[in-house]
């Protein structure tokens, strides 16, 4: 959580009409991604006084390690994982972000999430 906001806060003095959506990873369920963004995004508030929108989460799931383990890619290891559903979610919706629709490509959404 307090990396979570050095981050935020980094971000934000470097870009600061930027945006960031964040993306809670290795939950357990949704009452527990609806707590980190609660407090990241509280934090976020209270002292940047911006607001952290919630993009996705990602579950904690055995499938992630057995394709760790298995040196594969879980998408191709075990395609219909709940985990591997979550990262096509998170796919579809960066391919959906304003860089990758304007026909810019991956590479030109990524310079535009670095202020850096």
């Amino acid at each position: 959580i307090v990396d979570a906001y050095a981050l935020c806060k980094a971000f934000y003095q470097r870009a600061p009409e930027g945006r960031i959506d964040l993306v809670v990873n290795n939950i357990q369920d949704d009452k527990e991604t609806q707590e980190v963004h609660a407090k990241i995004g509280g934090a976020v508030q209270h002292f940047l006084k911006k607001n952290l929108s919630l993009l996705c989460s990602v579950v904690r799931d055995r499938a992630m390690l057995d394709a760790i383990r298995a040196q594969k890619p879980v998408l191709n290891l075990q395609p219909d994982a709940p985990v591997t559903q979550n990262i096509r979610n998170l796919a579809r919706k960066i391919r959906h972000a304003d860089g990758w629709a304007k026909g810019k490509g991956l590479s030109a959404l990524f310079q535009g999430l670095n202020p850096f």
